[in-house]
């Protein structure tokens, strides 16, 4: 059991490394969001998909829910990237 959780954690070590290079590489970029609703956390902020499925979290309102909108990318997280609605 002890050398499974070993590689495991290994494992995620690597996905995790991979995902947040991924990721640093759209930082200052503009990307096509679909805005899905507010966020879990915190009502002011609202999260969308991109067309690649990566989550962003932005400001915004109720009626941009359901549609397209541009966001820049402006903080990157391993699993998740924060922007700031462009148009």
């Amino acid at each position: 059991d002890h050398v499974k959780k070993r590689r495991f954690e290994k494992l995620l070590d690597v996905q995790n490394d991979i995902s947040r290079k991924i990721n640093d590489k759209l930082l200052g970029s503009e990307l096509e969001v679909l805005v899905e609703g507010k966020s879990k956390n915190n009502p002011e902020i609202y999260t969308g998909r991109t067309r690649t499925n990566k989550i962003i979290n932005f400001e915004g309102d109720e009626t941009l829910i359901g549609k397209l909108k541009m966001v820049k990318i402006e903080k990157v997280q391993t699993w998740s990237l924060e922007g700031k609605l462009v148009r």
